[in-house]
């Protein structure tokens, strides 16, 4: 499932949003009932980010109620009734949520695509990516291009693929910083990487994916070069002594689309 949340400060008086003050978007992707903790640090987020909006340059209290804007799309009619359960999960989070923040956030459910609603007939998903405008909170189905997926993708992927897989969620970017940043995690080709990268495309898909027929064509070919990656470089070269040093990257000021690694 995809989840994106907009969030905007009402105005003092009522529930209206106004229009004039900052908004922050989160979005995030979420493939098991296991990141209750890791929503609720991302509400909090939203909050202390409008508790105190700047101004010409000087920080205001926010005096209104915050409306957070939630769409979630994803998950298709599966036999294994995964999406499903996934769906009822995060159903329930933003139901305590909702009760527990009820004097400061409204939450307001503005699109909910997710399991038989997201099934293309065959069955497998019709909505696999979700973007969203900041500005006017419109949301579209979307896939990102290569040329924008951002720095460091074989990298970032090999954390999945390194065993550094936890219960929590990765942030790899904030609303006080425009760097790109991944977090330090250690990694090595080991026997069970050579093994994985010897199997067919097929033998790939079974092994690795839980819904196997229905993954991107190039699902497998995103696997073997987060494991080129891990084969070809050392943790301790990438993230330093102990694997202790995060790696940042910017934008270049020539092209917004390429990033610089920051030192």
């Amino acid at each position: 499932h995809i989840l994106a949340a907009r969030s905007v400060t009402s105005k003092s008086s009522g529930d209206v949003p106004s229009t004039d003050n900052n908004v922050l978007a989160s979005l995030c992707h979420i493939d098991q009932p296991c990141y209750e903790e890791c929503i609720r640090n991302m509400i909090q987020l939203h909050k202390s980010y409008h508790s105190s909006v700047k101004k010409g340059g000087a920080p205001t209290k926010s005096s209104g109620k915050i409306t957070i804007e939630l769409h979630l799309v994803g998950g298709f009619k599966d036999s294994k009734k995964s999406s499903i359960s996934l769906t009822e999960h995060l159903m329930g989070v933003f139901g305590r949520l909702a009760r527990e923040e009820r004097d400061t956030v409204g939450f307001v459910f503005e699109t909910c695509a997710v399991s038989c609603l997201n099934d293309n007939g065959s069955p497998g998903p019709i909505g696999r990516g979700l973007a969203i405008d900041i500005a006017s909170g419109e949301v579209y189905l979307a896939k990102a291009d290569e040329s924008v997926s951002g720095p460091a993708v074989a990298l970032r992927n090999c954390r999945l693929w390194a065993g550094a897989s936890t219960d929590k969620l990765t942030v790899i970017h904030t609303p006080y910083s425009d760097c790109i940043v991944v977090d330090p995690f250690d990694f090595c080709f080991d026997e069970d990487c050579e093994w994985l990268n010897s199997l067919s495309d097929e033998k790939m898909l079974l092994e690795t994916s839980t819904s196997p027929d229905v993954e991107e064509d190039d699902y497998c070919d995103q696997i073997r070069l987060a494991l080129k990656y891990m084969l070809e470089n050392d943790s301790e070269e990438v993230f330093g002594p102990c694997c202790r040093t995060p790696v940042q990257y910017v934008r270049s000021a020539k092209n917004k689309h390429q990033w610089c690694l920051t030192k």
